[in-house]
């Protein structure tokens, strides 16, 4: 049975989910293992990536935000399967390269 944004944000009248965030949750990252706060910090982790400017032009390095964005999946309480699962959701190579395939 699928929980209604009204019935999750009363369960959790504290939660920084958006009813958007919540249907991407719900559909998307729900069915991998993340339970709802685990969610609610992962999106805030991700959404917090600035990247690193080793360059010094102002900017975020190719591929920066990436590299500690995957550090942000690695850490998740959930399988292997479920972390290549969100891998894919946002990136089309380079799985085979991530922290958990390493070990």
């Amino acid at each position: 049975m699928k929980v209604s944004w009204w019935d999750y944000s009363n369960e959790y009248p504290d939660t920084a989910l958006t009813q958007s965030s919540y249907e991407t949750y719900y559909n998307k990252y729900r069915p991998l293992g993340l339970e709802p706060r685990v969610y609610e910090n992962f999106l805030a982790d991700w959404n917090a990536v600035a990247g690193v400017d080793k360059n010094g032009d102002g900017k975020a390095d190719s591929g920066s935000k990436k590299d500690d964005r995957i550090l942000i999946i690695d850490a998740l309480p959930i399988s292997n399967e479920s972390k290549d699962a969100i891998f894919s959701l946002n990136w089309s190579s380079g799985l085979d390269k991530t922290p958990w395939h390493k070990r």
